[in-house]
């Protein structure tokens, strides 16, 4: 084989190896432009990563995975070089990594509940105050900073109501995707779905998520209060409130990669045999399922909350 046609395979290594490393870029900047407001989330998420059915993402791993393909049998076949098998083993392992994330994205999307909010007790639902409630709409809608909302930004805006029983609502669509999910009442879905202790984590495959209860404990509800505040602001979460008195703490927190903003709030009040009870809630702001991003807050800080209480005591 002649010297310019092995150059030639190079070169097309080098190209295989160069896109593949593009839709690692893609990928990253489908989120991060989404979390830094260069595009909006439907086209970060929907549109550049999309899924199976649509979208830009899809297309991407098959270029790369055939450019990969290509690039290593050029390079085994006929006086095979080492440089070539090289560029396309480099690439192939990285569009396989982008194909494998990216599916791995899809089954865990498809596989939890499309839900996007979580609670420590459905009976009675911790509430937002009116406060956190404004807050959150001129967060998530005032479009020109002006501290109000106008006609136009507020039929612009979409963001998920907070409900005391909220109920599972589908498109024909999504529907499909989640079958026998719509009209359920979202108290049911996430306790069908929550792990129970006493299986150690062997019902995983078929419930997702971890057990979600009130924490109750014989400390005091002032040094509760306190340990949870001092959790939260450690979190890096924005406390837009803390009321003593109510024995409520809320506020918002935001995702790393798009940038989502859930809402939060936490309710701290003693009880008549002198315990003191602590509930949480997360509700996500836009989308239909959370993957779980709801639960896993609510599970982790109480349950981080706990080890605090026991230390201290």
């Amino acid at each position: 084989m002649s010297e310019a046609t092995d150059r030639q395979r190079v070169r097309f290594g080098f190209i295989a190896l160069g896109f593949a490393l593009f839709s690692v870029v893609w990928f990253m900047a489908a989120a991060l432009g989404s979390n830094f407001g260069l595009w909006s989330w439907q086209f970060g998420l929907g549109t550049m990563i999309g899924n199976v059915n649509a979208g830009i993402g899809r297309f991407i791993i098959v270029i790369s995975l055939v450019l990969a393909v290509v690039v290593l049998i050029m390079g085994l076949i006929k006086s095979p070089r080492t440089r070539t098998v090289m560029l396309g083993i480099a690439a192939l392992l990285i569009s396989l990594f982008i194909a494998g994330r990216w599916m791995g994205f899809q089954l865990t999307a498809l596989g939890l509940p499309p839900i996007h909010q979580a609670s420590t007790d459905w009976v009675d639902p911790v509430q937002f105050s009116d406060n956190l409630m404004t807050a959150r709409e001129l967060d998530h809608c005032d479009e020109n900073g002006d501290g109000s909302l106008d006609v136009a930004e507020q039929g612009r805006c979409s963001i998920n109501a907070v409900e005391d029983d909220p109920v599972v609502e589908l498109s024909a669509g999504a529907q499909e995707n989640w079958p026998g999910f719509n009209g359920r009442k979202l108290s049911e879905v996430q306790e069908s779905a929550e792990m129970d202790p006493a299986e150690r984590g062997e019902d995983r495959d078929e419930k997702p998520y971890p057990p979600l209860n009130t924490l109750t404990t014989d400390m005091n509800q002032t040094e509760v209060f306190d340990l949870a505040l001092a959790l939260a602001e450690a979190r890096g979460w924005h406390i837009a409130g803390a009321n003593h008195e109510a024995g409520r703490i809320e506020g918002w927190a935001s995702t790393p990669w798009f940038g989502f903003t859930d809402d939060f709030a936490l309710r701290i009040l003693a009880t008549e045999d002198g315990q003191t009870e602590v509930d949480m809630r997360s509700v996500s702001r836009v989308g239909l399922s959370d993957l779980g991003a709801n639960s896993q807050r609510v599970y982790g800080f109480m349950s981080e909350l706990e080890r605090e209480i026991e230390a201290a005591g």
